[in-house]
């Protein structure tokens, strides 16, 4: 084929013909630069698929990570609800609305009352998305709002555990001799223990019992003396009406952790199936 181009031009320049080798040099020119657009096309477009390759990849990942919080969410949710109800039942106590009166339960809220589910809202795909500069590989701006949106409420969230971490830090500094300290580590133990199925359908206080673990817990700490301390507390009551606020604000938190965390995973699965169509 070069051979023949260059016949080709070597005649028209011998015969003469001027005007039309000037045609044939730039149908020639022509003829490059079509090929170089083509090329360039060709590896455009190889550099997209792979691109999309990549994004669908990271789709997969950030799928996978919102399951990941989702299933610790709503396992958090479901001990943050049982810790609202320890917390009720204490304030109950103090206030004179219990009888008959639990004590082991009373005992048991001491402990937990103040307790704090901690958890990480970080999604590690969408960190490693900002870190590299990649986050430009999401197509869909709802999709970006949303995980934009996440972010700022995750350090929301922290900046609002801090904020009620003192009350904790006092409450505990004022419950922490109520309690013979054998009864508080059997206490703590329980919290640590893994239930079955059962857990999702009643609270952990009850399905602890139910499932024989407790034995024969008996307190160790005389019961007169410890709801005593808890009365005549003139600071608690108001505390421990704080602490309770505090955590129904989480409860009501975690509710809206799980509708986001759904919603994200319902668009990044809107851009994984919009891609493979």
């Amino acid at each position: 084929m070069l051979r023949f181009f260059r016949q080709l031009r070597r005649r028209l320049l011998t015969d003469n013909k001027f005007s039309k080798y000037l045609l044939y040099a730039v149908g020639e020119i022509l003829l490059v630069v079509f090929g170089i657009l083509i090329a360039l096309q060709v590896d455009n477009w190889n550099e997209a698929k792979k691109e999309e390759s990549l994004y669908i990849t990271y789709l997969s990942r950030l799928k996978s990570d919102c399951e990941n919080l989702l299933e610790t969410v709503r396992y958090t949710k479901l001990m943050q609800d049982e810790i609202v109800a320890l917390n009720k039942y204490q304030l109950d106590f103090i206030n004179g609305n219990l009888t008959p009166l639990d004590t082991f339960k009373l005992a048991v809220s001491i402990e937990f009352t103040a307790g704090i589910n901690p958890y990480s809202l970080e999604i590690p795909v969408y960190s490693e998305l900002e870190n590299t500069g990649r986050l430009t590989l999401i197509e869909s701006d709802s999709l970006k709002q949303a995980l934009a949106g996440f972010q700022e409420y995750k350090n929301f969230r922290l900046k609002n555990n801090l904020e009620w971490e003192p009350w904790v830090f006092k409450y505990r500094a004022m419950v922490r001799n109520i309690l013979n300290a054998e009864d508080r580590i059997r206490i703590n133990e329980m919290w640590s223990i893994p239930l079955d199925s059962s857990f999702v359908s009643k609270s952990w206080f009850n399905a602890y019992f139910d499932n024989g673990i407790s034995g024969d817990f008996a307190l160790k700490t005389n019961k007169e003396r410890f709801t005593t301390d808890l009365l005549e507390s003139e600071e608690l009551p108001g505390l421990v009406a704080d602490i309770y606020i505090a955590q129904r604000i989480t409860q009501g938190l975690l509710v809206d952790e799980e509708s986001n965390i759904l919603n994200l995973i319902r668009l990044i699965q809107g851009e994984v199936d919009r891609l493979s169509d």
